[in-house]
């Protein structure tokens, strides 16, 4: 499907502040080092490793913690606006905006929480047994979630007070956290091969936190007769996940309706962003082998893309090419209004206004 005119497109030079490209020729991409969002008043919150020479020469190097510096821009002027440094965990990276018009961040075994003017005004802190902190795409709800022997153990906390607000268990992963409960894949199926998740047999989505399920039909999941392709499940908008596989993306509701297929051949999504007050999810791919793994095809990969669904209009209305392919950057992040696109280079930040 042919994508919508891109409208005007700039670029904010992110090396004078610290963001430095991999010098090594050797050096493998990793899922991910940057993060991006944007807040509520559309300026814009990125944070990229920091030089080996810390900019602070109070703040040492610690195992198992990555030194980022995080600035806060104005995309429509380029103005710095903040700018600090923080060491946030090498297993759990995240960033996000909040409702409140401030973003968090997750150092170490902390989740920090700063209004706009990047001042601290809170923080949780994070138990030794979660194994990965879920950002929902509202920006309403994080989750902690807790690896057991038959199920996932799920404390839903709010972005806002800063407090639990749900206690939840499931069953089944992979799971995609949305405003009104989670969706889990428990199966799938193509024709003549059953290619198991859990027990295997046919494909299966089912909605609700404890008490609400709906299951979708089967058919709606037609994969083909493949073999080795990767599965990506993630939320992708408050009210819709996102399952990928064969090159093939499928955006599902709620009521377990299919809103919109997306296909680019041989591409596998590494990401996914959504705007925050508009029905916009935009994802970064990346082409090879379906035999391999996302974090294998960031690694090797020597084509990447974003792709931006307007899932109300159901249609593509921008499709880029990264070359080459970002090895330190690579977040993305779309504007609340779902009319800007943001996207992370080894350089800069990439700027494309969207119709």
């Amino acid at each position: 499907m042919a994508a919508a005119c891109v409208a005007q497109t700039r670029s904010l030079d992110l090396t004078r502040y610290g963001l430095q490209g991999a010098s090594n020729p050797h050096y493998k991409p990793r899922l991910f080092t940057t993060a991006m969002d944007y807040l509520n008043d559309g300026t814009l919150i990125v944070a990229f490793p920091a030089p080996f020479t810390s900019l602070d020469p109070e703040h040492g190097h610690t195992f198992g913690v990555q030194r980022d510096i995080i600035v806060h821009l104005d995309p429509r002027t380029g103005k710095l606006l903040h700018k600090f440094e923080a060491g946030v965990s090498n297993e759990i990276h995240a960033l996000s905006a909040t409702p409140d018009g401030g973003f968090l961040l997750v150092e170490g075994r902390e989740i920090a929480f700063f209004n706009s003017d990047c001042h601290q005004v809170s923080s949780l802190s994070v138990p030794l047994d979660v194994i990965s902190i879920e950002l929902h795409p509202s920006r309403k709800y994080l989750t902690l979630a807790i690896g057991g022997a038959d199920s996932l153990q799920l404390n839903l906390i709010s972005t806002t007070t800063h407090s639990s607000m749900q206690q939840l268990q499931s069953s089944q992963t992979p799971i995609a956290m949305l405003d009104d409960g989670f969706a889990y894949l428990e199966k799938y199926h193509a024709p003549g091969v059953v290619m198991p998740i859990g027990h295997g047999g046919h494909h299966v989505v089912n909605y609700g936190y404890d008490v609400h399920f709906l299951t979708a039909h089967p058919s709606d999941y037609d994969l083909g007769f493949v073999l080795d392709c990767p599965v990506v499940f993630q939320p992708a908008h408050a009210e819709a996940a996102a399952f990928s596989t064969c090159g093939t993306t499928s955006f599902v509701d709620a009521h377990t309706a299919i809103q919109f297929k997306d296909t680019v051949p041989h591409a596998t999504p590494l990401l996914f962003a959504s705007a925050s007050a508009a029905p916009r999810v935009a994802y970064l791919y990346a082409l090879g082998s379906f035999n391999k793994t996302p974090q294998q095809l960031r690694e090797n990969s020597s084509e990447s893309g974003v792709r931006v669904i307007d899932l109300a209009h159901r249609n593509v209305v921008a499709a880029l090419q990264l070359n080459p392919q970002p090895r330190v950057g690579g977040a993305i992040a779309l504007s609340p209004d779902g009319r800007e696109l943001a996207v992370l280079t080894d350089k800069a930040v990439l700027l494309t206004e969207l119709h």
